[in-house]
């Protein structure tokens, strides 16, 4: 039995900043919804971005320290290390493919753009950093609806017949 706590996406602030006219920016703001993972996908996602700092280098060194018997790994760390270095690293563009599920995006004249893959590689191709304004906004939505302050703020509060 699947239990459902909360919707299979979230929506998350996005600002796009392009250079304006007389070396002024000109900034789009618009919001993202994004696939909410589950704990296996998460895991994974992160391994393959943490793949893309992973130089033969770093690999090779994890690889002597993992078959160095005098290093006393558990074997869930060492499962672990194994995953990591497995990894494929992954791109802004393989990654939205993953995560990004629609937007409420409006171009110059105020008309809505509609969201497709399409659509996302052609601004991509366009607009320079436009993939990395949405994964950023992708980490910044998931570490602000975790912070402190966010869960006190939307909140309810108590109720009056609970202790």
């Amino acid at each position: 039995m699947a239990v459902i706590l909360a919707s299979c996406a979230f929506w998350a602030p996005v600002k796009f900043v392009v250079p304006g006219d007389d070396g002024k920016p000109e900034i789009i703001n618009f919001r993202a919804r994004y696939k909410r993972l589950t704990r296996p996908e998460r895991k994974e996602l992160e391994r393959r971005v943490a793949a893309n700092s992973l130089t033969p280098e770093v690999r090779k060194g994890a690889r002597e320290r993992l078959d160095n018997p005098e290093h006393k790994y558990t074997a869930k760390d060492r499962k672990e290390i194994e995953l990591r270095l497995q990894a494929e690293p992954i791109d802004d563009e393989e990654f939205l493919k993953e995560v990004l599920v629609d937007w409420e995006l409006k171009d110059k004249k105020g008309e809505k753009v509609m969201f497709s893959q399409t659509t996302l590689a052609e601004l991509s191709d366009a607009w320079d950093g436009f993939e990395a304004a949405l994964v950023g906004a992708f980490y910044e939505g998931r570490a602000n609806a975790t912070s402190k302050e966010a869960v006190e703020k939307n909140s309810a509060e108590p109720s009056a017949t609970t202790s």
